[in-house]
């Protein structure tokens, strides 16, 4: 169903008008993803970064000396426990956990883009990431009066020979399609990173 969905005309003009997202040869478009996790439905899963010391009591994101790591800035420890595999606090999620939703988002909305301006606390970041999950997934009870998901979201990580997702390689770079089969829905949220430099 990706393959397709890349290899329709209609949604490369889209694509090629809206993102920087080139698929130059559809009939060798071959789409290379992950599917993520949506078992966490909770905002409570993200309380580790206070748990693990990146955010204070009060929600105020605790400050670092800033170090570039691969072209991204880590200026504070909620950075630093998302991209750096050799911190203490990036064990603060399992390598399962990293792939939940709900975590990509929030992380996605942490770093930004080339000018982003960041917030001091995380109560904005929570907001949002709320509101964008509420916008991208469909959720329903079952039949126990649990929340389920009903989306299936998967990372897009190449379009093999057919194409190229983004123009240039960065950790911040992210695609996402997320198919809701209940409405027979297909959304994508993409994000090629661009220096403003």
């Amino acid at each position: 169903m990706l393959d397709s969905f890349f290899r329709n005309k209609e949604v490369i003009g889209i694509l090629h008008h809206i993102t920087r997202l080139r698929v130059v040869s559809p009939d060798k478009a071959r789409v290379y993803s992950e599917r993520m996790s949506t078992k966490v439905t909770s905002m409570s899963f993200l309380n580790r970064f206070e748990e693990c010391g990146a955010i204070g009591k009060e929600g105020h994101i605790r400050g670092r000396i800033e170090e570039d790591w691969e072209g991204v800035p880590i200026s504070n420890l909620v950075r630093e426990a998302i991209m750096m595999e050799e911190s203490e606090m990036y064990d603060a999620f399992s390598e399962q956990e990293r792939k939940e939703f709900l975590l990509r988002i929030f992380s996605h909305l942490v770093f930004g883009g080339a000018s982003n301006q960041w917030e001091d606390h995380v109560e904005e970041y929570f907001r949002v990431t709320k509101a964008v999950y509420k916008d991208l997934l469909t959720v329903r009870r079952n039949d126990t009066g649990d929340v389920e998901v009903m989306s299936m979201v998967a990372a897009i990580k190449s379009l093999g020979q057919g194409g190229q997702l983004f123009p240039k390689e960065s950790p911040l770079n992210f695609c996402y399609v997320i198919v809701d089969p209940l409405m027979r829905h297909v959304s994508l949220w993409y994000f090629g990173y661009k220096s403003v430099w």
